[in-house]
């Protein structure tokens, strides 16, 4: 009679299958269950005028996005622009866009 391996009554499970979604396994390795990470909370960083649950136009945040970045770059084009993650020609043409102050060094 042939010997059964251990486990192998079980169906195979592929990558990334645990027996049970959220397992203790999961929370010990990674701090939270299958279903994701514990929603974070955001700071309004965006102005005492937003009001909370407001959704803006898409426009006036990226307007906002690129107002932020050269006050905390003091105007500095190139590194707004890297840490925007756009071309120093993109910020410029946002710049002229939304006619943005910022002071040149």
């Amino acid at each position: 009679m042939a010997r059964k391996r251990a486990g192998a009554s079980q169906p195979h499970r592929g990558r990334g299958q645990s027996p049970a979604a959220g397992s203790e396994r999961d929370r010990a390795r990674t701090g939270f269950d299958r279903a994701g990470p514990p929603p974070r909370r955001v700071q309004n960083q965006l102005g005492p005028d937003l009001v909370p649950g407001e959704i803006l136009p898409l426009e006036e945040v990226e307007r906002r996005a690129y107002e932020q970045a050269l006050l905390r770059y003091e105007g500095n084009v190139a590194s707004a622009a890297g840490a925007l993650g756009v071309s120093k020609g993109t910020l410029y043409n946002k710049i002229k866009r939304y006619q943005l102050a910022f002071s040149s060094r």
